[in-house]
């Protein structure tokens, strides 16, 4: 998964393979969550490189809003690596 601020430059924030679950049961299905450290972005990019079947995809996705702190935090990290 990637951001971005502007669509032209992306940063790489987390990388990961999900487990095959065409003959799983509903137990075993459990939503899949990639963390990383909060990080300022308009845009995400989730890439899939491979698949199982026909076919790979996200069947939900969604994006946790970081505190204010967070955001604080990431912004000076930003601006120091400028």
């Amino acid at each position: 998964m990637s951001i971005s601020t502007d669509l032209n430059y992306w940063t790489e924030v987390a990388e990961g393979t999900f487990q095959d679950h065409q003959n799983a049961t509903c137990e075993e299905r459990r939503p899949y969550e990639l963390a990383f450290k909060p990080q300022l972005a308009r845009y995400v990019r989730f890439e899939a490189t491979s698949y199982y079947g026909a076919g790979g995809g996200l069947q939900y996705f969604d994006i946790k809003e970081a505190t204010a702190c967070d955001l604080k935090e990431a912004k000076e990290e930003e601006e120091r690596s400028v």
